[in-house]
């Protein structure tokens, strides 16, 4: 769960990739918002249109051949490359070895910019905060829902609380939530709270597998 989970002004558009399963899912957990129309325009239109649906299919072929794409190169192992990261078929990124061997040196340059990810100007949204609410709840009837919050470096965490409040704000936020739901909250904005050091991380934001699997490991209960 980021902290911009909340933040109308974070400048995600990575969510567009999956915009008509986004919007399809909007319909289901939060059908007071297709009642008000505040689905894209045309939305309904295109659910039932036979040419966007074929256009749609003839385009989703075209993308899973890559026959557009000619930068995609498959790999036979997911060992680390030099240059260029991995991606492997569940999404997770195997980074470079030029990136993950960077010296905490070269980190520590760059720390400010990942505490203003997405946070740079914040302007708290109650739909956002609505539509997070309706997910969970949906799921929360018939699974076990469990939300990550994945640390930041020690270095950035610092930052945050000399000039970033907000960020702890809306962690205090999410556990409300989720404790008023009984839903488990698994790790920490604040690095200190599953032990992780600086070592345990590729950059400002993004732990090494370390420090990750302590986090998981809390959900076997304490050691």
């Amino acid at each position: 769960t980021d902290p911009w989970i909340f933040n109308s002004a974070s400048g995600q558009k990575r969510w567009r990739s999956l915009k008509t399963e986004y919007e399809k899912a909007i319909i289901k957990i939060q059908p007071e918002m297709a009642k008000n129309q505040t689905i894209s325009s045309g939305f309904y239109d295109q659910l039932i249109n036979y040419a966007y649906t074929k256009e749609s299919l003839s385009e989703l072929y075209k993308r899973y051949k890559n026959s557009d794409d000619g930068d995609v190169q498959y790999v036979k192992s997911d060992a680390p490359l030099k240059d260029r990261d991995i991606i492997r078929k569940d999404g997770s990124r195997v980074y470079n070895k030029n990136y993950a061997e960077r010296t905490q040196e070269d980190l520590a340059t760059e720390i400010d910019g990942w505490i203003e990810y997405s946070m740079s100007s914040y302007s708290d949204s109650k739909k956002l905060l609505n539509t997070f609410t309706a997910l969970i709840d949906h799921y929360n009837k018939n699974y076990e829902v469990i939300l990550l919050l994945s640390p930041y470096h020690p270095l950035a965490y610092e930052r945050i609380l000399e000039k970033k409040q907000i960020i702890v704000e809306i962690e205090n936020r999410i556990l409300s939530i989720a404790n008023a739901r009984s839903i488990r909250v698994i790790g920490s904005y604040d690095p200190t709270k599953n032990k992780c050091s600086r070592e345990e991380f590729y950059d400002g934001a993004h732990p090494k597998d370390i420090c990750m699997y302590r986090i998981i490991n809390e959900l076997n209960g304490p050691d």
